[in-house]
């Protein structure tokens, strides 16, 4: 089998199905044990064992630096890397007399079908790359088909050890976004992974931040939030995403579409909807996980509580909407909350809604 490699100028001989493969991206190793290939597996790098697990098999490398002599000496007739930052990797190795082969980095989910077909090919497992491609196609549409009418706007922050960078629409962060059911913002933007605009997300209010980091350069999302006053401002539900499997925004494996319901459902847990005051914080303390956001429940996620702040007429209107929202339902309400923020602050407990529209013109509330 004989394979080109542009990126490198190189090309492979292989005199058939590669049976000892050096893996140095997490998602090929990922990918290759979800084949059956797991056997040929002889070379990894220290993250590889986030996504499966019991791995055993030597740590050749890092992602960005290799040791040459142990890689040799697994007597690899296939190293598998990525391009991007371990592209000059990737490239030391090749004029090292290695038999590199580069899969991109996806620009969507598709691209990570592209790369199952490659390395399925390349290890002798092309009809169960396709046969994974169908599967995570059901997945994905599944997803779809589950979306709320009403996509919250979700803003996504990863942090690349001390470096942060907001994606945009030619990355597939963008693509596990719109399958968990969000709005992308910045999904709009011709870039894949760009410099923060803190500006413009401010201006846009998203209903969630989803904020990724390292163990090695953790990065804590409430108070990041907090320390740039959106909590304030807007209010944001806040999604912390880290480097487990099924948790992680910059990991392109056969796991991509487990992030994705994960992210499915913490971005559905205490979802909000319709209204949206400056005035106003909500929060669905029953079963959201502690998140906040500005805005009213959805009927189908009852029991729940929610809070509002502000003056005596603000929380007025704001009891109105949410019985607005509501239709007819079984409700309490509590005029002095002190846990809350401010001198004013309420709460409505919301047990049971009765099914059919609510009312156009609710009637007047008479506050204790």
């Amino acid at each position: 089998m004989r394979v080109t490699v542009p990126a490198l100028g190189t090309t492979l001989d292989l005199p058939g199905p590669a049976r000892r493969v050096v893996s140095l991206v997490s998602s090929a190793t990922e990918l290759l044990f979800t084949l059956g290939a797991g056997q040929a597996v002889v070379g990894v790098t220290p993250y590889c064992a986030r996504y499966v697990e019991g791995l055993a098999v030597p740590v050749v490398a890092d992602y960005v630096d290799a040791d040459l002599e142990a890689i040799r000496a697994v007597t690899p007739d296939l190293v598998l890397c990525t391009d991007g930052v371990q592209l000059p990797l990737a490239r030391r190795l090749a004029a090292a007399g290695l038999p590199v082969y580069l899969l991109p980095v996806p620009s969507s989910r598709f691209g990570l079908c592209e790369n199952a077909l490659q390395a399925g090919a390349l290890v002798g497992r092309l009809g169960e790359a396709r046969a994974l491609c169908d599967r995570l196609e059901r997945e994905a549409a599944a997803l779809q088909a589950a979306a709320p009418a009403r996509r919250p706007l979700v803003y996504a922050e990863l942090w690349f050890g001390r470096h942060a960078r907001r994606p945009g629409g030619r990355s597939f962060v963008h693509d596990l976004v719109t399958l968990a059911g969000g709005d992308h913002l910045f999904g709009d933007r011709a870039d894949a992974y760009a410099p923060l605009e803190l500006e413009a997300v401010a201006a846009a209010r998203p209903e969630v931040v989803v904020v990724f980091s390292e163990p090695e350069f953790p990065v804590d999302p409430a108070a990041l939030v907090a320390g740039r006053g959106w909590d304030r401002a807007f209010a944001p539900r806040v999604i912390a995403s880290t480097p487990d499997r099924g948790r992680n925004l910059i990991h392109d494996g056969p796991s991509l579409l487990e992030t994705a319901r994960w992210l499915a459902g913490r971005r559905a847990a205490g979802r909000l909807s319709g209204f949206r005051g400056d005035v106003f914080l909500a929060r669905a303390a029953a079963g959201s996980e502690g998140g906040t956001a500005q805005g009213l429940a959805d009927p189908r996620e009852l029991p729940c509580t929610y809070y509002g702040s502000g003056s005596d007429v603000g929380t007025r209107e704001w009891v109105s909407h949410v019985r607005a929202r509501l239709g007819r339902c079984a409700w309490s309400f509590d005029s002095d909350v002190r846990a809350l923020r401010g001198p004013k602050a309420a709460r409505l407990e919301v047990r049971a809604a009765t099914a059919g529209p609510p009312p156009e013109h609710p009637s007047p509330l008479r506050l204790p």
